[in-house]
């Protein structure tokens, strides 16, 4: 989650004017694009979506299990 937010911050926030409604516009757009066409490079250039795409349930489980032993 810390990387996330780095990212964002990075990618999206240091770019735009300290404006809350430009953030309210922005940021709410960009996590569209990061989660459904950025290409992540830990899910081999890859956007979350193709993931979820391509392996379904087993990407879901896989998430709740690893939230489990945290």
């Amino acid at each position: 989650m810390i990387h996330e937010i780095g990212t964002i911050q990075d990618e999206c926030i240091s770019r735009l004017p300290r404006n809350l409604l430009v953030y309210q516009r922005e940021i709410p757009e960009y996590l569209e694009w990061y989660n459904k066409r950025r290409p992540h490079m830990g899910l081999q250039m890859k956007s979350p979506v193709d993931i979820i795409q391509l392996n379904g349930s087993k990407v879901l489980s896989y998430r709740a299990h690893t939230m489990k032993s945290d």
